[in-house]
């Protein structure tokens, strides 16, 4: 729902622009680099429920370091591959008081 290049190639050609977005679906906000069409390179997404991305992003996915900041206050820091928690991370769970801290692989 939040792709401004639905169905479009990536273009690596394409001049890397800092630009501001709202998704009229979501009412989400991106604001950062972008190529072709396409979140890429360093970013933020901040969503209405108060959730936040802010890291790198790859051709429209959160890919490489970033932190994710959850609606209730969790946090995980770390790397991300094709929108999920893959590779050294930490997730802090608030309400717990609970840190996990390791490697992850698709979230888990």
């Amino acid at each position: 729902m939040e792709t401004i290049n639905s169905g479009g190639k990536y273009d690596p050609n394409a001049p890397l622009i800092k630009k501001e977005i709202t998704y009229k679906c979501t009412g989400s906000v991106y604001s950062g680099e972008m190529q072709g069409g396409f979140r890429h390179g360093m970013g933020k997404m901040k969503w209405q429920d108060g959730a936040c991305y802010e890291g790198y992003w790859n051709q429209g996915f959160a890919q490489g370091k970033g932190i994710f900041y959850h609606k209730d206050g969790d946090t995980y820091d770390g790397e991300w591959k094709s929108n999920k928690c893959n590779g050294f991370g930490i997730y802090v769970n608030k309400v717990k008081n609970a840190t996990y801290e390791g490697f992850w692989k698709n979230d888990l």
